[in-house]
């Protein structure tokens, strides 16, 4: 009986440590994770704009050097004919 009473002692006692540890350690490091986590998908969501916006830029460069190039085929032909 005594080494029933024991028994019963040390598991009562393992369960309190471990919820004392689960509340003081675990409990705020998951805090942190959730926090981790949450700052690491605004990070990606920022790149995601930042990749979409430099595609754009991207468009639009081209899009300005077909132009140039358009509009100095236009001088050269206008050059040609003048001179």
């Amino acid at each position: 009986m005594e080494l029933l009473d024991t028994a019963v002692q040390v598991t009562n006692l393992i369960g309190f440590a471990g919820g004392v540890f689960a509340w003081a350690i675990l409990r705020p490091l998951n805090n942190s994770f959730d926090g981790l986590r949450k700052s690491i998908d605004r990070l990606v969501q920022r790149f995601d704009q930042l990749d979409e916006r430099q595609r754009r830029m991207e468009e639009r460069l081209v899009e300005i050097e077909q132009r140039a190039r358009s509009a100095h085929h236009r001088i050269d032909d206008l050059k040609a004919n003048l001179g």
